[in-house]
Protein backbone atom coordinates (compact mmCIF):
# COMPACT_ATOMS: atom_id res chain seq x y z
CA UNK A 1 0.00 0.00 0.00
CA UNK A 2 2.85 2.31 0.80
CA UNK A 3 4.08 1.88 -2.42
CA UNK A 4 1.31 2.88 -4.79
CA UNK A 5 1.05 5.96 -2.57
CA UNK A 6 3.91 7.31 -3.76
CA UNK A 7 3.97 6.04 -7.26
CA UNK A 8 0.59 7.91 -7.06
CA UNK A 9 1.79 11.18 -5.83
CA UNK A 10 4.89 10.77 -8.59
CA UNK A 11 2.40 10.74 -11.27
CA UNK A 12 -0.08 13.86 -9.97
CA UNK A 13 3.30 15.73 -9.63
CA UNK A 14 4.38 15.27 -13.15
CA UNK A 15 0.57 15.88 -14.60
CA UNK A 16 0.88 19.32 -12.85
CA UNK A 17 4.13 19.91 -14.26
CA UNK A 18 3.30 19.73 -18.09
CA UNK A 19 0.26 22.20 -17.52
CA UNK A 20 2.17 25.02 -16.27
CA UNK A 21 4.70 24.55 -18.93
CA UNK A 22 2.05 25.29 -21.64
CA UNK A 23 2.63 24.28 -25.34
CA UNK A 24 6.02 24.03 -26.60
CA UNK A 25 6.90 27.23 -28.96
CA UNK A 26 9.20 26.72 -32.10
CA UNK A 27 13.07 27.06 -32.19
CA UNK A 28 12.22 30.58 -34.41
CA UNK A 29 10.13 32.10 -31.69
CA UNK A 30 12.84 31.36 -29.47
CA UNK A 31 15.74 33.52 -31.16
CA UNK A 32 16.80 37.05 -30.14
CA UNK A 33 14.89 39.83 -31.66
CA UNK A 34 15.75 41.72 -35.10
CA UNK A 35 17.66 44.76 -34.11
CA UNK A 36 16.31 47.54 -35.30
CA UNK A 37 16.52 49.54 -39.09
CA UNK A 38 19.35 52.04 -38.23
CA UNK A 39 20.51 54.73 -40.99
CA UNK A 40 24.07 54.68 -42.97
CA UNK A 41 25.53 57.14 -45.38
CA UNK A 42 27.24 55.63 -48.39
CA UNK A 43 30.35 56.25 -50.07
CA UNK A 44 31.36 55.75 -53.58
CA UNK A 45 34.76 53.34 -54.05
CA UNK A 46 36.69 55.72 -55.99
CA UNK A 47 39.77 54.97 -58.51
CA UNK A 48 42.22 56.91 -57.19
CA UNK A 49 46.19 57.57 -59.01
CA UNK A 50 48.41 55.77 -56.14
CA UNK A 51 52.21 56.18 -57.99
CA UNK A 52 53.67 52.49 -57.41
CA UNK A 53 56.81 51.92 -55.39
CA UNK A 54 59.23 49.57 -53.91
CA UNK A 55 59.33 49.97 -50.07
CA UNK A 56 62.76 49.79 -48.40
CA UNK A 57 65.14 51.26 -46.09
CA UNK A 58 68.39 53.63 -46.69
CA UNK A 59 70.89 56.05 -45.33
CA UNK A 60 72.00 59.38 -45.66
CA UNK A 61 75.29 60.21 -46.54
CA UNK A 62 77.29 62.90 -47.81
CA UNK A 63 78.43 63.36 -50.82
CA UNK A 64 81.89 64.05 -50.59
CA UNK A 65 84.48 63.63 -47.55
CA UNK A 66 87.90 65.54 -47.58
CA UNK A 67 90.95 65.31 -45.54
CA UNK A 68 92.66 68.86 -45.79
CA UNK A 69 96.42 68.88 -45.45
CA UNK A 70 99.24 71.47 -46.03
CA UNK A 71 101.45 71.08 -49.63
CA UNK A 72 104.08 72.93 -48.01
CA UNK A 73 105.90 72.52 -44.59
CA UNK A 74 105.78 75.21 -41.91
CA UNK A 75 104.96 76.07 -38.31
CA UNK A 76 100.63 76.53 -38.57
CA UNK A 77 100.16 80.02 -37.15
CA UNK A 78 96.54 80.71 -38.31
CA UNK A 79 93.58 77.98 -38.17
CA UNK A 80 89.70 80.00 -38.45
CA UNK A 81 87.56 76.64 -38.28
CA UNK A 82 86.18 74.25 -35.87
CA UNK A 83 84.01 71.50 -35.46
CA UNK A 84 80.77 72.37 -37.24
CA UNK A 85 82.35 75.36 -39.37
CA UNK A 86 80.58 76.15 -42.58
CA UNK A 87 82.57 77.58 -45.28
CA UNK A 88 82.97 78.51 -48.50
CA UNK A 89 84.75 77.10 -52.13
CA UNK A 90 88.26 79.06 -51.76
CA UNK A 91 87.92 80.21 -47.82
CA UNK A 92 91.41 79.83 -46.32
CA UNK A 93 90.74 77.09 -43.41
CA UNK A 94 94.60 77.24 -42.10
CA UNK A 95 97.88 78.99 -42.74
CA UNK A 96 101.83 77.92 -41.73
CA UNK A 97 104.41 80.69 -41.18
CA UNK A 98 105.10 82.38 -45.07
CA UNK A 99 108.19 84.24 -44.32
CA UNK A 100 110.55 82.03 -45.46
CA UNK A 101 108.28 81.38 -48.66
CA UNK A 102 108.17 85.34 -49.58
CA UNK A 103 111.79 85.49 -49.04
CA UNK A 104 112.23 82.60 -52.10
CA UNK A 105 109.95 84.57 -54.18
CA UNK A 106 112.38 87.92 -54.26
CA UNK A 107 115.25 85.89 -54.45
CA UNK A 108 113.15 83.72 -57.63
CA UNK A 109 112.87 87.61 -59.02
CA UNK A 110 115.96 88.61 -58.68
CA UNK A 111 117.59 85.23 -60.27
CA UNK A 112 114.96 85.93 -62.97
CA UNK A 113 115.58 90.02 -63.80
CA UNK A 114 119.66 88.75 -64.03
CA UNK A 115 118.93 86.18 -66.70
CA UNK A 116 116.86 88.54 -68.52
CA UNK A 117 119.90 91.43 -68.30
CA UNK A 118 121.70 89.12 -69.58
CA UNK A 119 120.08 88.23 -72.39
CA UNK A 120 119.63 92.12 -73.10
CA UNK A 121 116.03 92.22 -71.93
CA UNK A 122 114.46 94.48 -69.36
CA UNK A 123 114.56 93.58 -65.98
CA UNK A 124 110.59 93.36 -65.36
CA UNK A 125 108.27 92.07 -67.92
CA UNK A 126 106.02 89.15 -69.10
CA UNK A 127 107.73 88.98 -72.41
CA UNK A 128 110.77 86.46 -72.86
CA UNK A 129 110.96 86.85 -76.39
CA UNK A 130 114.39 88.13 -78.22
CA UNK A 131 115.61 88.54 -81.46
CA UNK A 132 119.31 86.93 -81.60
CA UNK A 133 120.57 89.20 -84.45
CA UNK A 134 119.42 92.18 -81.77
CA UNK A 135 122.00 91.24 -79.08
CA UNK A 136 125.45 92.33 -78.12
CA UNK A 137 126.85 88.87 -78.20
CA UNK A 138 125.62 88.25 -81.46
CA UNK A 139 126.10 92.04 -82.88
CA UNK A 140 129.84 91.87 -81.72
CA UNK A 141 130.51 88.52 -83.45
CA UNK A 142 129.46 89.63 -86.33
CA UNK A 143 131.17 92.45 -86.87
CA UNK A 144 134.66 90.26 -86.02
CA UNK A 145 133.40 87.87 -88.78
CA UNK A 146 132.85 90.75 -90.98
CA UNK A 147 136.20 92.71 -90.19
CA UNK A 148 137.91 89.01 -90.70
CA UNK A 149 136.51 88.36 -93.81
CA UNK A 150 137.64 91.88 -94.86
CA UNK A 151 141.04 90.95 -94.12
CA UNK A 152 141.03 87.79 -96.40
CA UNK A 153 139.43 89.51 -99.22
CA UNK A 154 142.63 91.84 -99.05
CA UNK A 155 145.24 88.70 -98.44
CA UNK A 156 144.16 87.11 -101.04
CA UNK A 157 144.07 90.19 -103.67
CA UNK A 158 147.69 90.95 -102.37
CA UNK A 159 148.86 87.27 -103.32
CA UNK A 160 147.51 87.24 -106.62
CA UNK A 161 149.57 90.62 -107.33
CA UNK A 162 152.84 88.60 -105.50
CA UNK A 163 152.87 91.67 -102.81
CA UNK A 164 152.13 89.05 -99.42
CA UNK A 165 153.37 85.96 -98.67
CA UNK A 166 151.49 82.64 -98.15
CA UNK A 167 152.21 82.91 -95.20
CA UNK A 168 150.11 85.88 -94.40
CA UNK A 169 147.12 84.43 -96.69
CA UNK A 170 146.97 81.70 -94.16
CA UNK A 171 146.30 84.01 -91.22
CA UNK A 172 143.86 85.55 -92.89
CA UNK A 173 141.77 82.23 -93.60
CA UNK A 174 142.26 81.33 -90.17
CA UNK A 175 141.20 84.76 -88.24
CA UNK A 176 138.03 83.96 -90.73
CA UNK A 177 137.01 80.49 -89.34
CA UNK A 178 137.49 81.55 -85.82
CA UNK A 179 135.59 85.04 -86.08
CA UNK A 180 132.41 82.10 -87.93
CA UNK A 181 132.64 79.91 -84.86
CA UNK A 182 132.55 83.05 -82.57
CA UNK A 183 129.54 83.94 -84.17
CA UNK A 184 128.19 80.42 -83.87
CA UNK A 185 129.18 80.61 -80.58
CA UNK A 186 127.24 83.97 -79.90
CA UNK A 187 124.09 82.44 -81.54
CA UNK A 188 124.51 79.24 -78.59
CA UNK A 189 125.23 81.61 -75.45
CA UNK A 190 121.41 83.42 -76.57
CA UNK A 191 120.43 80.24 -76.56
CA UNK A 192 121.96 79.06 -73.20
CA UNK A 193 120.77 82.44 -71.69
CA UNK A 194 116.89 82.07 -73.12
CA UNK A 195 116.96 79.04 -72.03
CA UNK A 196 118.21 80.11 -68.14
CA UNK A 197 115.59 82.78 -68.50
CA UNK A 198 112.61 80.09 -68.75
CA UNK A 199 114.57 77.96 -65.97
CA UNK A 200 114.30 81.17 -63.57
CA UNK A 201 110.68 82.13 -64.62
CA UNK A 202 109.57 78.58 -63.59
CA UNK A 203 111.56 78.72 -60.07
CA UNK A 204 109.82 82.20 -59.73
CA UNK A 205 106.13 80.28 -60.35
CA UNK A 206 107.39 77.49 -58.28
CA UNK A 207 108.56 79.43 -55.31
CA UNK A 208 104.71 81.90 -55.65
CA UNK A 209 102.81 78.62 -55.83
CA UNK A 210 104.72 77.67 -52.85
CA UNK A 211 104.14 81.10 -51.12
CA UNK A 212 99.88 80.48 -51.98
CA UNK A 213 100.07 76.84 -50.59
CA UNK A 214 100.99 78.36 -46.99
CA UNK A 215 97.37 78.83 -46.97
CA UNK A 216 94.94 75.76 -47.12
CA UNK A 217 91.45 77.00 -48.81
CA UNK A 218 87.99 75.09 -49.12
CA UNK A 219 87.90 73.08 -51.77
CA UNK A 220 83.89 73.37 -52.08
CA UNK A 221 81.23 74.35 -49.66
CA UNK A 222 80.34 72.23 -46.86
CA UNK A 223 81.15 71.76 -43.32
CA UNK A 224 84.18 71.04 -40.86
CA UNK A 225 84.13 67.56 -39.31
CA UNK A 226 86.98 67.32 -37.23
CA UNK A 227 89.66 69.58 -36.54
CA UNK A 228 93.20 67.34 -36.64
CA UNK A 229 95.78 70.29 -35.94
CA UNK A 230 96.36 73.56 -33.62
CA UNK A 231 98.15 76.66 -33.61
CA UNK A 232 101.87 76.13 -33.01
CA UNK A 233 102.36 72.58 -34.37
CA UNK A 234 105.11 72.27 -37.05
CA UNK A 235 103.57 70.45 -39.96
CA UNK A 236 105.29 68.25 -42.46
CA UNK A 237 104.22 68.01 -46.56
CA UNK A 238 100.26 66.57 -46.14
CA UNK A 239 100.01 66.80 -42.03
CA UNK A 240 96.00 66.84 -41.85
CA UNK A 241 94.82 70.00 -40.65
CA UNK A 242 90.63 69.44 -41.07
CA UNK A 243 88.28 67.37 -42.23
CA UNK A 244 85.55 68.67 -44.67
CA UNK A 245 82.54 67.48 -45.76
CA UNK A 246 79.83 68.06 -48.80
CA UNK A 247 76.44 68.46 -47.35
CA UNK A 248 75.07 69.66 -50.73
CA UNK A 249 73.65 67.54 -51.94
CA UNK A 250 73.34 64.55 -50.25
CA UNK A 251 73.42 60.56 -51.17
CA UNK A 252 70.56 58.45 -50.08
CA UNK A 253 72.18 54.90 -50.63
CA UNK A 254 69.77 52.05 -50.39
CA UNK A 255 69.48 48.35 -51.02
CA UNK A 256 66.73 47.20 -53.25
CA UNK A 257 65.39 43.24 -53.00
CA UNK A 258 66.18 41.41 -56.29
CA UNK A 259 62.48 41.03 -56.87
CA UNK A 260 62.43 44.39 -57.51
CA UNK A 261 65.61 45.57 -59.38
CA UNK A 262 63.98 45.27 -62.75
CA UNK A 263 62.17 48.18 -62.03
CA UNK A 264 64.53 50.58 -60.99
CA UNK A 265 65.47 53.16 -63.70
CA UNK A 266 68.22 56.15 -63.19
CA UNK A 267 65.67 59.60 -63.38
CA UNK A 268 63.14 57.61 -60.84
CA UNK A 269 61.51 59.68 -58.01
CA UNK A 270 62.52 58.75 -54.24
CA UNK A 271 60.62 59.78 -50.98
CA UNK A 272 62.06 59.20 -47.63
CA UNK A 273 61.63 59.89 -44.23
CA UNK A 274 64.14 60.40 -41.30
CA UNK A 275 63.62 59.47 -37.61
CA UNK A 276 62.11 62.23 -35.60
CA UNK A 277 60.76 64.07 -38.70
CA UNK A 278 57.12 63.83 -39.74
CA UNK A 279 57.68 65.55 -42.98
CA UNK A 280 58.55 63.66 -46.57
CA UNK A 281 61.85 64.62 -48.41
CA UNK A 282 62.58 63.57 -52.27
CA UNK A 283 65.32 63.20 -54.07
CA UNK A 284 66.12 61.54 -57.71
CA UNK A 285 67.46 58.09 -58.87
CA UNK A 286 71.05 59.22 -60.05
CA UNK A 287 73.42 55.65 -59.62
CA UNK A 288 72.47 52.17 -59.78
CA UNK A 289 75.40 49.43 -58.86
CA UNK A 290 76.02 47.70 -62.35
CA UNK A 291 75.37 44.29 -60.44
CA UNK A 292 73.77 42.65 -57.66
CA UNK A 293 75.43 41.95 -54.39
CA UNK A 294 75.69 38.56 -54.10
CA UNK A 295 75.29 38.22 -50.53
CA UNK A 296 72.51 40.12 -49.92
CA UNK A 297 70.92 39.32 -53.20
CA UNK A 298 69.65 43.03 -53.25
CA UNK A 299 70.77 45.95 -56.01
CA UNK A 300 72.88 49.12 -54.30
CA UNK A 301 70.88 52.23 -55.75
CA UNK A 302 71.85 55.82 -55.00
CA UNK A 303 70.13 58.91 -55.28
CA UNK A 304 70.49 62.66 -55.19
CA UNK A 305 69.01 64.75 -52.39
CA UNK A 306 69.03 68.66 -52.09
CA UNK A 307 69.79 69.57 -48.83
CA UNK A 308 69.34 73.19 -49.20
CA UNK A 309 66.07 75.34 -47.69
CA UNK A 310 64.82 78.61 -48.75
CA UNK A 311 67.31 80.27 -46.55
CA UNK A 312 70.29 78.42 -47.72
CA UNK A 313 70.52 76.41 -44.42
CA UNK A 314 71.18 72.45 -44.22
CA UNK A 315 67.89 70.62 -43.78
CA UNK A 316 69.40 67.00 -43.59
CA UNK A 317 72.28 65.47 -41.90
CA UNK A 318 74.56 62.80 -43.26
CA UNK A 319 74.51 59.11 -41.15
CA UNK A 320 70.72 59.09 -40.69
CA UNK A 321 68.27 56.39 -41.40
CA UNK A 322 65.87 56.65 -43.68
CA UNK A 323 62.63 54.77 -44.58
CA UNK A 324 62.20 54.85 -48.72
CA UNK A 325 59.79 54.63 -50.91
CA UNK A 326 61.15 54.34 -55.17
CA UNK A 327 58.29 55.50 -57.12
CA UNK A 328 58.68 53.13 -60.62
CA UNK A 329 55.00 53.82 -62.02
CA UNK A 330 53.70 57.50 -61.22
CA UNK A 331 50.32 57.35 -62.99
CA UNK A 332 49.16 54.22 -61.69
CA UNK A 333 45.74 53.98 -60.01
CA UNK A 334 43.84 51.71 -57.76
CA UNK A 335 40.71 51.43 -55.63
CA UNK A 336 41.26 53.46 -52.33
CA UNK A 337 38.71 53.17 -49.23
CA UNK A 338 39.66 54.71 -46.13
CA UNK A 339 40.78 52.61 -43.20
CA UNK A 340 37.97 52.99 -41.08
CA UNK A 341 35.80 51.23 -43.50
CA UNK A 342 37.88 48.25 -43.08
CA UNK A 343 36.64 45.65 -40.59
CA UNK A 344 39.76 43.34 -39.47
CA UNK A 345 39.43 40.25 -37.49
CA UNK A 346 41.51 36.43 -36.95
CA UNK A 347 43.41 37.82 -40.13
CA UNK A 348 40.08 38.15 -42.61
CA UNK A 349 39.28 41.94 -43.93
CA UNK A 350 35.74 43.12 -44.80
CA UNK A 351 34.26 46.08 -46.05
CA UNK A 352 30.45 46.69 -45.12
CA UNK A 353 27.94 47.32 -48.23
CA UNK A 354 24.19 47.30 -48.71
CA UNK A 355 21.97 45.03 -50.81
CA UNK A 356 18.08 44.75 -50.92
CA UNK A 357 17.66 47.57 -47.99
CA UNK A 358 20.28 45.23 -45.39
CA UNK A 359 24.17 45.48 -44.66
CA UNK A 360 26.24 43.00 -46.60
CA UNK A 361 29.93 42.02 -45.20
CA UNK A 362 32.04 41.62 -48.62
CA UNK A 363 36.00 40.04 -48.10
CA UNK A 364 38.49 42.49 -49.32
CA UNK A 365 41.92 41.86 -50.36
CA UNK A 366 43.94 44.79 -48.98
CA UNK A 367 47.26 46.04 -50.73
CA UNK A 368 49.13 48.84 -49.72
CA UNK A 369 47.97 51.52 -46.98
CA UNK A 370 48.71 54.43 -45.67
CA UNK A 371 47.89 57.04 -42.48
CA UNK A 372 44.47 57.44 -43.28
CA UNK A 373 43.64 54.94 -47.09
CA UNK A 374 44.03 51.70 -47.58
CA UNK A 375 44.30 50.00 -51.07
CA UNK A 376 41.65 47.52 -52.23
CA UNK A 377 42.94 44.76 -54.33
CA UNK A 378 39.85 42.55 -54.40
CA UNK A 379 36.15 42.47 -53.65
CA UNK A 380 35.04 45.85 -54.10
CA UNK A 381 35.59 47.85 -57.39
CA UNK A 382 35.76 51.69 -58.39
CA UNK A 383 32.12 52.95 -58.11
CA UNK A 384 30.65 50.44 -55.30
CA UNK A 385 29.19 51.85 -52.46
CA UNK A 386 30.02 50.92 -48.81
CA UNK A 387 29.85 52.00 -45.40
CA UNK A 388 32.66 54.52 -44.55
CA UNK A 389 31.81 54.07 -40.42
CA UNK A 390 30.24 50.81 -39.68
CA UNK A 391 30.41 51.47 -35.99
CA UNK A 392 28.38 48.47 -34.68
CA UNK A 393 26.35 47.56 -37.76
CA UNK A 394 26.23 43.96 -38.16
CA UNK A 395 25.68 41.74 -41.87
CA UNK A 396 21.80 41.75 -42.70
CA UNK A 397 20.64 44.00 -40.38
CA UNK A 398 18.13 46.41 -42.29
CA UNK A 399 19.22 49.89 -43.02
CA UNK A 400 18.01 53.13 -45.12
CA UNK A 401 20.43 55.30 -46.63
CA UNK A 402 20.85 58.71 -45.62
CA UNK A 403 20.39 61.84 -47.61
Amino acid sequence: MRYGSRLAFASMLLLSSGCDRGPAQPAAARSSPELPEATVALTTAQATVWPQSIETTGELDVDERTTLGTKVPGRLVDLTVDVGSEVRKGDVIAAVDATDYELRVRQSEAFLAQARSLLGLPYEGESDDVDPQHTTQVREATAVLEEAAARKRRAETLREQGISTDAELDEANAAARVAEERLQGAFQEIRNLSALVQQRRAELAIARQQLTDTQVRAPYDGVVQARLAGRGDYLTIGSAVATLVRMDPLRLRTRVPERGATRIALGQAVRFTIEGDPRSHEGVVTRIAPELDRASRSLVVEAEVQNRDADQHYRLRGGSFTQVSIVFDAESTSVVVPTSAVRSFAGVDRVLTVKDGRIEERLVKLGRRDADRVEILDGIRAGDPFVATPGTLVGGQRVRAAE
